[in-house]
């Protein structure tokens, strides 16, 4: 059995925080329950990579691209620790820290390590499918074969009304 569990370390707001939390929590009881050790896939990426890469005001060492990619990853590597750490996983898990955006890396991790069950969050706010689900969350379920467990922060309460 392969467990994975996706989590942002970066948030908006602590709605978002305490989600990703929750979300190595429950990877974590749920690792201890079937004895496996989740892994934990944190997607990063910095944006603005090819625009510095084509400045031509960039001149120095330090204004190198990699440096500030480099910067990027390693801020976002902290951010993620701190989170594992605000979590108190008890369990191991091995952590991924991705590049790329989570709807393209994820099914990708997925499919090539054969992951059994994804654990995730979803924030979303817009759109009729981001009231259910989510929409990375749903841009990733349409590229997996694997199950997917797909939690919405503490006290949400849908819009969508049943009549």
């Amino acid at each position: 059995m392969h467990i994975a569990v996706a989590v942002d370390s970066e948030f908006r707001d602590e709605t978002e925080r305490d989600l990703s939390i929750r979300l190595l929590r429950v990877a974590d009881a749920l690792g201890k329950r079937l004895q496996v050790e989740p892994t934990l896939l944190c997607c990063w990426d910095y944006e603005f990579e090819e625009y510095l890469q084509k400045s031509p005001w960039l001149g120095s060492v330090d204004d190198h691209p990699a440096n500030t990619v480099s910067s990027v990853e390693h801020h976002h590597r902290i951010a993620l620790d701190a989170l594992i750490a605000a979590s108190g996983m008890q369990g191991i898990c091995h952590v991924r820290h991705l590049r790329g955006r989570p709807d393209a890396v994820i099914p990708l991790f997925v499919d090539r390590d054969s992951v059994d069950i994804l654990i995730m969050g979803t924030v979303a706010r817009t759109g009729i499918s981001g009231f259910i689900i989510g929409n990375t969350a749903e841009n990733i379920l349409e590229e997996i074969s694997c199950s997917l467990v797909a939690l919405k922060p503490e006290g949400f309460v849908s819009p969508v009304k049943v009549r």
